[in-house]
């Protein structure tokens, strides 16, 4: 039978419930210190081979990775590319693009706060091999610090403009992490090709979704999230 495609996935992370209610000085710490050493990448790489193994048992065969730290995504992938062991195609984001105190900011994204610097930190991401370009309209739920953050607007239509722009006068699609109705208009404005995640809808997005000028092949679709709202427990107690 075919294989299955995931269009969403983080490979540092194993799919299973984590906080990141810490304090930033400690997460600061930890990154500096354990993650971004040698010995922290090489327990990194591991981790994400593993998890993309896992899956690839689990039937598989291509996963968009949207998201990962020191462009470790983008080896693997030239790794399995190049025969070094079997694994899932990977369509990969390297880095996301956010904004200073950003969804991902700083330890999982580069910041710019202006069109041109978004500019520079697609040329950036590109310049080290990846697929696609992933980039946080609003905030979200992992480091939101209290309800209602995680939709809140973080980037501007001229920001989301520019970065597609440079994105697509190469062919590279422009994924967008957003949570909110208003994240969602100003994402489709600026010409994202996916919505990752989503919010509910008017008439105004609907069309956009169905007939976007400024997306890369004239229309957005939306990768929804179903893990994280419903879980099987709900279905047995409803």
């Amino acid at each position: 039978m075919p294989g299955l495609i995931n269009a969403h996935v983080h490979l540092f992370a194993d799919g299973k419930p984590f906080s990141l209610s810490v304090s930033e000085g400690l997460l600061q710490f930890a990154y500096d210190r354990i993650l971004n050493t040698k010995f922290g990448r090489n327990v990194l790489k591991k981790r994400m081979k593993r998890n993309a193994l896992t899956a690839l048992h689990a039937g598989v065969t291509t996963m968009r990775s949207v998201g990962e730290f020191f462009y470790t995504d983008v080896q693997l992938r030239d790794e399995i590319n190049n025969g070094d062991f079997v694994g899932p195609n990977l369509l990969v984001s390297g880095f996301f693009l956010s904004v200073t105190g950003g969804h991902g900011a700083p330890f999982l994204a580069l910041v710019g706060d202006s069109p041109w610097e978004a500019r520079k930190n697609v040329r950036i991401n590109v310049k080290h091999g990846v697929d696609l370009i992933k980039i946080c309209v609003t905030g979200g739920v992992t480091d939101a610090k209290m309800v209602g953050e995680a939709g809140h607007l973080q980037m501007t239509v001229d920001e989301v403009a520019a970065i597609c722009d440079e994105a697509h006068k190469i062919g590279l699609r422009v994924a967008a992490h957003v949570e909110s109705t208003e994240g969602v208009r100003v994402a489709l404005q600026g010409g994202v090709d996916t919505i990752e995640h989503g919010s509910e809808m008017d008439d105004e997005i609907i069309r956009l979704y169905k007939n976007n000028p400024n997306a890369l092949n004239g229309y957005t679709a939306l990768i929804p999230t179903l893990q994280a709202p419903i879980h099987p427990l709900h279905w047995i107690l409803a």
